[in-house]
């Protein structure tokens, strides 16, 4: 049990989960939210997840931290997790997302960090091989001192095990008649293609908060789940009524991932009982995510950990199932779109020292890190009514950074060029303001609506305008430091639907 006196602090992302979704589908986040601290108007800074999760635990803006390429871009130091790590915290890290990962050195600032979307283990308490070779270097080498890691390890016979699965399945996802193997190891089918699994990760977890319970220090976790992202394909338990599994992978196939959708709806083949049943399924997702916060709330309650520990639920960024965009089209995914059901995300704040009570504000998911260490003690003193800083901004700002994957005009090409234009090439920058939403793109298109209502760009306010030219003119000049990606993490970010 922790006795320092600091509070500990579990962040939680559910990546890609819709604000409305913690409503229509998520009984734990429902009864949390009930009893502590909920923000009804929360924004993420970035539309997507490589720039939106360096913005939330550095406090920068995107376009000033400009991580956003999808092939080449290095996260380096995040100063909320170094910040703590300084006082004196243990930190670490369970992610399934591939951007906040190893791959794209994302684990820098933690103690100890376990991505759990790879071509790896079979069993979680042996050594992390995935991560182990892409430390070491798929070679003979590195090969030599993953295996001396495996046999010296706690666990010798679990970690050889996970040394040859991790083996097989780089061979598989390079190779592809292997998997027609019969057997699991080779069919690559695991969750996005790899071995993710919502009860693994948060059997990690558990794992990280037993030792937290039984150690001095105090504890800084980050935790990301990918279940809400695209491809949607909930636990059996939870497929919605009338929808077989292989209905499901039909949908996932050839209408979710978001420039497949895209294409289908250039084609007219897109119906409203089709987006129904994606919608239907994203929701069977949320309810059995919402499970595993369950799981995690229970686990900390059970370790004596609940009283002296901030509990933080949020979202990288949301998704669209269908909404129409301002063109009047519709879309699917959080590619190339600024809509607020992608913008808008669920947050969060749960300790026993938190009044019930939900904040009109809007707010920057930016801004955690300051409302996390220097007015914290304030927040948790005051029940939450005190916020700090946390919402005295006049202009809450956000961003569409491009990605720069020039690949997609070749992949898509019955996606109307312009419209991929919008997410590899043009940076678009957002600005809230009371009942404004203001949007500038790097092609020169403006956008500016009141209310939800169209208006003359000009007619906005100064404030939200300089924000985003200001902002739109930093991304044109930013270059930031790169790191070699491997040919895996191209192969995860096709099954993601990025690539």
């Amino acid at each position: 049990m922790t006795d320092s006196g600091e509070t500990n602090v579990l962040y939680v992302v559910l990546d890609a989960c819709r604000r409305d979704a913690t409503r229509r589908a998520m009984d734990t986040f429902a009864d949390l939210a009930a009893s502590n601290l909920t923000f009804e108007r929360a924004v993420t800074p970035a539309s997507w997840s490589l720039p939106a999760h360096v913005s939330m635990l550095t406090g920068a803006d995107p376009s000033e931290h400009v991580r956003y390429s999808r092939s080449d871009h290095s996260v380096g130091r995040l100063d909320l997790v170094e910040g703590f790590r300084q006082r004196g915290f243990t930190t670490w890290g369970v992610s399934a997302n591939i951007f906040a990962s190893q791959h794209y050195d994302f684990d820098a600032s933690f103690d100890e960090f376990h991505y759990t979307n790879g071509i790896d283990r079979e069993h979680a308490d042996g050594l992390d091989a995935s991560n182990a070779l892409g430390e070491h270097g798929a070679t003979p080498r590195g090969y030599a001192r993953v295996l001396r890691a495996a046999a010296t390890h706690e666990n010798p016979s679990e970690s050889l095990v996970n040394v040859a699965r991790a083996t097989v399945g780089r061979a598989v996802s390079h190779w592809e008649p292997l998997r027609r193997v019969p057997h699991p190891w080779f069919t690559n089918g695991g969750r996005f293609g790899y071995s993710y699994d919502a009860a693994d990760n948060t059997d990690r977890v558990v794992s990280l908060l037993e030792r937290a319970a039984a150690d001095d220090a105090p504890f800084f976790g980050f935790v990301n789940y990918m279940d809400l992202h695209s491809p949607y394909r909930p636990p059996e338990a939870y497929l919605p009524e009338g929808l077989s599994r292989s209905a499901a992978d039909r949908l996932n196939r050839e209408y979710v991932l978001p420039w497949s959708f895209h294409a289908a709806n250039e084609r007219g083949d897109v119906d409203e009982a089709t987006i129904e049943a994606i919608r239907a399924l994203y929701y069977a997702e949320a309810r059995s995510i919402d499970e595993q916060l369950g799981r995690l709330r229970a686990t900390l309650d059970r370790l004596g950990l609940l009283e002296n520990t901030l509990l933080v639920v949020t979202a990288d960024h949301g998704e669209n199932l269908g909404e129409r965009t301002w063109r009047g089209g519709r879309t699917m995914g959080h590619e190339a779109t600024t809509s607020d059901a992608v913008l808008e995300v669920p947050l969060l704040l749960a300790h026993p020292a938190l009044d019930g009570r939900s904040v009109p504000d809007r707010v920057t998911l930016a801004d955690l890190p300051t409302l996390l260490t220097d007015d914290l003690d304030t927040v948790l003193a005051s029940g939450g009514r005190d916020l700090g800083t946390f919402t005295d901004r006049e202009v809450v700002p956000s961003a569409s950074p491009a990605h720069e994957s020039t690949q997609h005009y070749d992949e898509f090409d019955a996606v109307p060029r312009e419209l991929l234009a919008t997410a590899i090439e043009h940076h678009t920058t957002v600005a809230f303001q009371g009942e404004w939403k203001v949007e500038a793109r790097s092609d020169g298109h403006r956008l500016a609506t009141c209310g939800g209502e169209r208006r003359p760009y000009e007619d906005a306010p100064e404030a939200a305008r300089r924000s985003c030219e200001q902002r739109l003119a930093a991304f044109e000049g930013g270059e930031g430091p790169t790191v070699d990606l491997g040919g895996d993490v191209e192969q995860s970010l096709r099954d993601l639907g990025y690539l």
